[in-house]
């Protein structure tokens, strides 16, 4: 049969739609739905395979307590500043337009409160989308821009496996470039330290017809809010701070947004510009902070000026910094007022309700509530560290050192507030003596031919041996009225405690000069002694006045 030219037409287009509509079947389209910045907790999503050992810390830190660090540091005699650091959770429901502008915790540039779980990218944020076949080849690279709509979904082959890379700087002008080379070893080498790199992986298997890809993607480096508050105390006028370790070069994984390495530290750490909200309070711009998280971080104020009052050089150890954690730092400054524990007036002296400790972690100084308290040598205004006595000599504190216990000073006026406390002299310790002889004057009983004294064998239950003064027997419920010295025991130059539960040792200073007073084993033994250099006693401070 001989066609005529129109049917020859005819059948080349039934050919050619057939062959069309099999390509098209052998395709598929995948929509990208960008849901915003996942918040790192430990209840995180897994469904996104991104940096997962960059968050390993993070999800143990933020799954113990909502405030981390807690510390409370001297500003000035009458003031301090106390500071905690915790996790910034976004609300627990999603903010409306108008309590989304009157929130005041700022922002990294770029995003904004999306819910209790995230929070979304503004528009004009560009992002990269990779995708890469199972020989690890990039076939997709693409920059999209939040708020505006692509052109249809991406054609990808159907029953095939990709694997998706998203990433971003928060940026409405510019989007890194790919690394080159197979996904698992691609790595960037030129992120600057100071933006706010986040990052997705997912790998996915396309089914015919449309798939989608919900993108939650993730901080790679820390984040830090601080906030000053001064209502207590007066204006804020200046403040200068900052911030480290930061590394400004980090190479970072591709794959999966690890950290690979962090290059190029910064000197002086990170700066903190702070934006005055009010008179008495100021906070900063979310500053970005980029180091491992294993070692602590410290915070540094240059300079701060409240009340026409300048304090410089305040450092704030300590801050554990998870990458990919946002973190919120409170520093409110108030006034103290007395210490809370009942103060022991006996004979002509106050003395504090216990003996003198040191609390690395905030930095601050405080009174026992049960038990021995610290050991000090003289001159020194922090403690020996008994937790260093398994290392080898050199290493350890058997010795004192000025890098380990701090400079020259009465440790009892660090307590809060400053230099309302002192180490006692020769005569207010002796006073403990003489006000509870037998026969004194106003002895309470019963046998007024003992004592007033009563060795408490397990005091607060603690396992500690002491004595009580005031009192012949014990006083139960009201021994918080009374006077007690544990039988603390004594460091002499060795790696051993000598004397515990049997003798107390405590520190006396007269002028210049250092002594020793022994207390116990019974009611009637008082001794006093020099103080050697290596020694280490227990300090039980009086009221200054």
């Amino acid at each position: 049969m001989i066609l005529k030219p129109y049917g020859l037409l005819l059948l080349l287009a039934v050919l050619l739609y057939s062959c069309s509509k099999d390509s098209v079947n052998e395709q598929t389209s995948l929509e990208v739905n960008l849901l915003g910045i996942e918040m790192a907790t430990s209840e995180s999503d897994n469904s996104s395979e991104s940096g997962t050992a960059n968050r390993a810390a993070t999800s143990a830190a933020s799954s113990a307590n909502e405030s981390l660090q807690l510390a409370t540091i001297p500003f000035d005699q009458h003031f301090g500043i106390t500071l905690s650091l915790s996790p910034e959770r976004p609300q627990t429901s999603p903010l409306n337009e108008e309590t989304s502008t009157s929130n005041t915790t700022p922002r990294a540039v770029g995003i904004t409160q999306n819910g209790p779980q995230s929070w979304k990218l503004n528009d004009g944020i560009k992002y990269r989308l990779l995708a890469y076949d199972n020989t690890e080849t990039k076939v997709v690279d693409t920059v999209y821009t939040v708020g505006q709509n692509s052109s249809g979904g991406l054609l990808l082959n159907s029953g095939q496996t990709y694997t998706f890379v998203l990433y971003s700087v928060l940026s409405t002008t510019q989007v890194p470039a790919a690394p080159t080379g197979k996904l698992s070893e691609a790595a960037f080498t030129s992120i600057d330290g100071n933006t706010d790199f986040i990052h997705f992986r997912k790998t996915l298997t396309l089914s015919p017809g449309r798939n989608e890809l919900n993108v939650t993607m993730k901080h790679i480096f820390s984040q830090l809010t601080a906030r000053i508050n001064s209502s207590q105390v007066g204006n804020i006028t200046s403040v200068k701070a900052r911030v480290g370790d930061h590394y400004l070069s980090p190479t970072i994984s591709l794959s999966n947004g690890s950290v690979l390495s962090y290059n190029s530290k910064a000197v002086n750490g990170k700066d903190i510009t702070f934006v005055q909200t009010s008179s008495t309070s100021s906070s900063n711009e979310s500053t970005i902070i980029c180091n491992n998280g294993s070692s602590t971080s410290t915070l540094t104020i240059d300079e701060i000026t409240i009340n026409n009052i300048t304090k410089r050089a305040l450092s704030i150890p300590g801050l554990q910094l998870a990458p990919g954690t946002r973190y919120v730092l409170t520093l409110n400054i108030k006034s103290f007022t007395a210490d809370q524990e009942p103060e022991i007036e006996l004979g002509n002296s106050t003395y504090a309700p216990g003996n003198l400790v040191f609390d690395r972690n905030t930095n601050t100084y405080q009174f026992a509530t049960s038990g021995d308290g610290d050991y000090w040598f003289k001159n020194y205004v922090k403690p020996r560290r008994t937790d260093l006595d398994a290392r080898p000599w050199g290493e350890n504190n058997q010795r004192p050192r000025a890098e380990l216990n701090g400079g020259p000073g009465d440790p009892c006026e660090k307590v809060l507030p400053l230099k309302t406390w002192r180490l006692p002299n020769r005569a207010e310790m002796d006073n403990i003596r003489t006000a509870t002889e037998a026969q004194v004057k106003g002895h309470p009983g019963p046998n007024i031919y003992a004592p007033v004294r009563y060795i408490d064998e397990n005091y607060k239950n603690s396992g500690k041996r002491g004595m009580y003064f005031g009192v012949q027997t014990n006083p139960g419920k009201d021994a918080e009225k009374y006077l007690f010295i544990t039988f603390s025991g004594i460091y002499n130059d060795n790696q051993n405690r000598n004397d515990t539960n049997t003798t107390g040792w405590y520190m006396l200073k007269n002028g210049n000069n250092f002594e020793s007073m022994q207390i116990g084993p019974n009611i009637y033994t008082f001794n006093f002694y020099s103080l050697g250099d290596n020694t280490a006693v227990s300090i039980r401070c009086v009221k200054a006045g």
